[in-house]
């Protein structure tokens, strides 16, 4: 397919990217929300206000090495919930898509 378009998250913003392979400069965006956990916790609970469940995530460990959590769960529109088997300090992405 000519027509894809490959996304990235910046681990700066916590922003979607996305780039055209055909179009280098032309970027989108979509909304997100950046959480740093600075103290290793077995739970991290995100409020990221982004008033949806319609939502993606990634996580990175405070190396920015990709992360994986034991569990994520959406308690509400606006507060997810990541767990840990052992403490965990980094950076988690939420991403918002699909808004209509």
């Amino acid at each position: 397919m000519s027509n894809l378009i490959p996304v990235h998250i910046d681990k700066l913003t916590g922003k979607l990217v996305a780039k055209h392979i055909h179009h280098p400069i032309a970027t989108a965006t979509a909304n997100g929300y950046l959480f740093q956990v600075t103290v290793a916790a077995t739970v991290w609970t995100i409020p990221h206000n982004l008033d949806t469940r319609q939502l993606i995530y990634q996580v990175y460990d405070s190396d920015y090495a990709q992360v994986f959590c034991d569990s994520f769960k959406i308690l509400d529109e606006n507060t997810v919930e990541l767990t840990w088997g052992l403490p965990q300090a980094g950076y988690a992405h939420i991403i918002l898509f699909g808004v209509a």
